[in-house]
């Protein structure tokens, strides 16, 4: 039987969970709890488009656990954080013994539900540019 590999936990790794706006963009630590985004007034001042879509993931249990961050790296193409992602040109920080980079969301997918990381990294970050103030959005 071949090894499945090894499960690491980062729940413990501090420094990974936020919502801030830096810049012209939102940025979002890989770890921050979907429920976290749910109920950030920044993100629904500032990006109206994540807080719509956020009220469409699955359901409270869901959001109470799962993360940006795994959410994107699953890239379920039905997934409403991937849709924002690629909607708003988001860029993905990933990092690992080689140090960070950063990636334009379009360069993320290594193929269905693939992303384009080494083995040795993660998502640490993620930058959601902002629109301009009474910009237009819906999520359906």
């Amino acid at each position: 039987m071949e090894d499945a590999g090894d499960v690491i936990d980062l729940n413990g790794i501090e420094g990974l969970a936020y919502v801030r706006e830096a810049g012209n963009a939102l940025e979002v630590g890989a770890m921050t709890r979907q429920r976290a985004l749910e109920f950030s007034d920044l993100v629904r001042a500032r990006c109206p488009l994540m807080h719509e879509a956020i009220l469409q993931v699955g359901h409270r249990q869901t959001r109470n656990r799962g993360t940006l961050g795994g959410s994107l790296c699953h890239l379920d193409p039905a997934a409403e954080l991937v849709a924002v992602a690629a909607a708003l040109d988001a860029t993905v920080g990933v990092t690992g013994p080689g140090g960070r980079r950063e990636l334009p969301f379009a360069e993320f997918p290594a193929g269905y539900m693939l992303p384009s990381l080494a083995p040795d990294e993660i998502v640490t970050d993620v930058f959601f540019p902002l629109w301009a103030p009474g910009h237009g959005h819906a999520f359906v």
